[in-house]
């Protein structure tokens, strides 16, 4: 099987603007320039074939549904996607990374509580493999709520899918 190309996430210098600070860092729309080092962060991550990643990060940053966050040295720590009412009408979020040298430091909790309060839609839905363990403890301290169990995608892992009503403020 292929894999994504494991390279060093790179040094990127982006711009701040439409950005916000959350604990962690700004978290921002991704720009097209953000493309290859969201790609490397994916390679962490996943076993999609490095075309099919860059398919996805292309489509979701010409879409305007990737997110980064950023940290003070400029430099991408983590990416989420939400396709607007792709799941049956509601929000979904398909991908959330976190850099390996930045894992359990609130990076997922912040994009996950940015694309949740940016939602379109009052109920959005995600999805991780049963062997997620780290993410499946995000969305219990998060708050989402089981949805019920995919089988047939992953052999022997299925998909346990979640969802959050958001808050209105």
């Amino acid at each position: 099987s292929s894999h994504p190309s494991r390279h060093a996430p790179m040094s990127l210098k982006v711009p701040k603007s439409k950005a916000f600070v959350q604990d962690c860092g700004i978290i921002r729309l991704a720009h097209p320039a953000d493309a290859l080092v969201a790609l490397a962060l994916e390679g962490e991550a996943t076993e999609l074939s490095s075309l099919r990643a860059r398919e996805i990060l292309e489509g979701a940053i010409a879409a305007k549904e990737c997110f980064v966050d950023v940290d003070s040295n400029d430099e991408i720590t983590g990416l989420v996607i939400r396709n607007t009412r792709a799941f049956f009408g509601r929000d979904f979020v398909k991908l959330l990374i976190v850099s390996g040298a930045h894992r359990r430091a609130g990076v997922a909790t912040s994009l996950l509580r940015n694309v949740l309060s940016g939602a379109h839609t009052d109920t959005i839905f995600s999805s991780t493999n049963e062997s997620n363990l780290p993410m499946r403890s995000l969305f219990e301290k998060e708050g989402w709520t089981l949805s019920g169990k995919l089988t047939g995608i992953d052999e022997g892992d299925p998909e346990l899918v979640f969802w959050h009503r958001r808050v209105s403020t």
